[in-house]
C-alpha cells in the first residue's frame, strides 16, 4: 500500500505545547524565553545574543557581567524576563522581511561550543501568529501573564 502525502500539511508548532523545548517568542516591541531555555542554561544569570546576520540564525550564549552586550535573561526568583528591544527587533525584522505585526515563535537547538552549552534559534524556521489570535488563546494569555516584565 502508498502513502500519499500530497494532500498533507504541516502542522505548526503552535498547535503543541513546547513547554518542554527551548522556544524564543518575539511579539511587537519585546521578546522572551521560555522556562525550558532558563533549564537547559540553569547558572546563567546573564546572557549575549549573537545575532548572525547571513545564516539568519539567533544564539543565545552565557556570558559573565564583565562581557559587553550581556542582558540580565532572568529574574532573580528564575523566571523569564520580558525583553524590551524594539530597535534590535525592528533590524531583525529588516533582515527576514518580517511583519512586525505578528507574533513569532522560533523553537531553539541545544548546542555547544567551548564554553559549554549555547541555544541557537534559526530565523527562519518561525511560526507565525497574529495578535489577534494569539490574544484569543487562553492558555497563551495565562502563560504570558508568568512572564516578569522588568
Amino acid at each position: 500500500m502508498e502513502l500519499l502525502l500530497d494532500d498533507c500539511e504541516v502542522v505548526g508548532i503552535n498547535r503543541f505545547s513546547l513547554a518542554s523545548e527551548p522556544v524564543l517568542t518575539i511579539a511587537e516591541r519585546h521578546l522572551w524565553v521560555n522556562m525550558a531555555c532558563i533549564n537547559i542554561l540553569p547558572d546563567a544569570v546573564r546572557v549575549l545574543f549573537l545575532l548572525d546576520r547571513q545564516a539568519h540564525k539567533l544564539t543565545l550564549k552565557p556570558a559573565s557581567e564583565e562581557i559587553q552586550g550581556t542582558i540580565r535573561w532572568k529574574t532573580p526568583n528564575g523566571k523569564p524576563r520580558k525583553l524590551l528591544c524594539e530597535e534590535f527587533l525592528q533590524d531583525v525584522a529588516a533582515i527576514m522581511a518580517w511583519n512586525a505585526d505578528c507574533r513569532r515563535k522560533l523553537p531553539g537547538v541545544i548546542a555547544q561550543d567551548c564554553d559549554g552549552a549555547i541555544i541557537t534559534f534559526e530565523l527562519a524556521q518561525s511560526e507565525v501568529l497574529t495578535l489577534a489570535q494569539h490574544r484569543q488563546n487562553p492558555l497563551i494569555k495565562r502563560l504570558e501573564e508568568d512572564v516578569y516584565v522588568g
